[in-house]
């Protein structure tokens, strides 16, 4: 399925030090998907979570990038 996603409807986050959903799968998706846009954060999967104000910032220019023209 990855390969039929519209790139530019993606912004990724891939968290480094992830153990649970491995940064080397996550990296194989993102070239199936043709390098949808990317946020990768210094972190393991739950620690992820002390970035959500910066993916929260990210998300949010993301969206207005997109959606508001």
């Amino acid at each position: 399925m990855a390969p039929s996603v519209d790139p530019e409807k993606v912004l990724m986050i891939l968290a480094l030090c992830d153990t649970v959903v491995p940064t080397r799968t996550g990296r194989e998706l993102r070239g199936l998907m043709h390098g949808p846009e990317t946020l990768f954060v210094v972190s393991g999967h739950y620690t992820a979570y002390f970035y959500l104000p910066r993916i929260k910032s990210e998300l949010l220019h993301f969206f207005n990038k997109r959606l508001v023209q």
